[in-house]
């Protein structure tokens, strides 16, 4: 995709509409490394004199990127094109100019129209991540190792792993919401037996990679009840040949995850810095960068605050989710359950 950047010239509201086309075939990206990538480190600027100034990152996920997937973004009828930029963990992330003393808004608009996204691939990608354990996703723990030995210790291929431990899962653990479960680690997930979408996927991912299949989590929002704006977390496993297959735990139980009920934006969030920045840095004017993506009035609600533009189920959507700038840094840290 070439992205053309634009000169912005009073600024009133930022439009983001993103045509998802699934192309049925797999995707591959060449994107470097976050610790190699220039914009990587333009979007992560640090808070010496002369940093750049204050923007707005926001996540775009990665079926709105690759796999012949094409977005737009229009600021006062004037096309902007902001460069994504991949972080490593899965997604991609775009910038936009910010300042506090404009009243203006920012609409990030996805438009979803095919179920097929086909697989994805990333050339050159390190798999020891995907294979190492964090401290919510414990692949390390004594009972995980056992018993993803139990469930894995008769196949060979990654793709018998997943499907042996996503049966297990689905049968194991029953959907129960409880306090702070998003704090809760895989194996504790594993020692009581329940738990919501972000405990059933934390504890799939741990299986996985104690099973040394490479695994990672998926975090973003799902069409429900007429809504398209509750958050949601499935996960993804790498098969032998290095391609990314999405499924569902909880909400489905769909092994082979291509759905248009699925908006991706944030990938391997219990392990993504740039997640961790956007739950643990209070928002000041000194800061030089804002990550939101959440603009209900609670961020413990389970929802993300996209509203439909159109509704044309169940064949496609397009759902927006408007930020007003001037009351971003009067905003929580956002983190959604």
């Amino acid at each position: 995709m070439n992205h053309r950047n634009v000169r912005i010239k009073n600024i009133g509201a930022v439009i983001f509409s993103f045509l998802l086309i699934g192309c049925g075939v797999p995707a591959v990206s060449t994107h470097p490394a976050i610790a190699q990538s220039p914009a990587i480190a333009s979007i992560i600027p640090s808070n010496t004199p002369g940093a750049p100034k204050p923007t707005l990152l926001l996540p775009v996920g990665r079926t709105a990127i690759v796999g012949g997937n094409k977005f737009q973004v229009f600021v006062d009828s004037e096309q902007y094109t902001p460069t994504p930029a991949y972080d490593d963990y899965g997604g991609y992330w775009i910038e936009v100019p910010y300042d506090p003393k404009k009243n203006y808004k920012v609409a990030l608009r996805f438009a979803i129209t095919n179920t097929n996204k086909g697989l994805y691939r990333e050339e050159g990608e390190h798999t020891e991540k995907w294979l190492t354990p964090s401290p919510l996703i414990d692949s390390d723990n004594p009972g995980l190792v056992e018993k993803a030995n139990q469930l894995t210790g008769n196949f060979n291929t990654y793709e018998e792993k997943a499907r042996s431990i996503h049966e297990f899962i689905i049968g194991y653990l029953t959907f129960q919401p409880y306090g702070r479960h998003y704090l809760s680690s895989a194996s504790e997930t594993y020692r009581l037996e329940y738990g919501t979408c972000v405990n059933y996927a934390r504890l799939f991912v741990a299986l996985s990679r104690a099973a040394n299949v490479p695994a990672r989590t998926v975090w973003g929002a799902t069409f429900n009840n007429g809504e398209y704006e509750h958050h949601h977390e499935w996960a993804e496993y790498m098969d032998n040949d290095g391609y990314w297959h999405p499924l569902d735990l909880s909400y489905t139980t769909s092994f082979e995850l291509s759905d248009v009920n699925y908006l991706d934006l944030i990938y391997s969030s219990e392990e993504n810095p740039l997640y961790e920045r956007s739950t643990s840095e209070p928002y000041s004017k000194n800061m030089p960068q804002y990550i939101v993506f959440d603009t209900t009035a609670s961020p413990y609600d389970g929802r993300l605050g996209f509203t439909f533009v159109e509704n044309n189920f169940p064949i496609s959507y397009v759902v927006e989710n408007v930020f007003v700038l001037s009351e971003i840094p009067h905003m929580v840290p956002q983190k959604v359950p």
